[in-house]
């Protein structure tokens, strides 16, 4: 269980305003009280991690593109699921797969799953091959 803070900026009180419009210095710090629980297991070459999380942010701040201002929404909830997969293949050659089912989110998905194959190439150029898909 955890609880953070975040104080507006100069640039969200003001910043992004356009011209002739009134700004809005009674922005409220945002708050947050946060609980997490998961497991993170190793068998020899596979990493697996897996957890829950719950937010509750009472005055979280936002920007909106209607007003080009920034504004403290309405007390909102943002809980979900993350899951990890890793696998080493070789010293060198690592897949890995993830998948996120955020409540609720920034755009209309259901889960994001990214599934990403690191390798070196020579002794200090790493490189990576990816894909993310998202389903609705």
């Amino acid at each position: 269980m955890a609880e953070s803070f975040r104080v507006p900026n100069i640039d969200e009180r003001v910043g992004m305003s356009p011209v002739l419009t009134v700004t809005n210095f009674n922005l409220r710090t945002q708050k947050s009280h946060d609980f997490e629980g998961g497991v993170r297991l190793h068998w020899d070459r596979v990493d697996v991690q897996s957890s829950v999380y719950d937010m509750y942010l009472p005055d979280e701040l936002h920007f909106s593109p209607i007003t080009f201002a920034n504004v403290n929404l309405d007390p909102t909830r943002r809980y979900g699921m993350e899951h990890t997969a890793t696998v080493r293949i070789t010293d060198d050659v690592r897949l890995k797969g993830s998948r996120a089912t955020p409540e609720p989110c920034s755009v209309p998905v259901r889960s994001l799953a990214t599934t990403c194959l690191k390798f070196r190439v020579g002794a200090a150029a790493p490189a990576q091959v990816g894909i993310s898909t998202a389903s609705i």
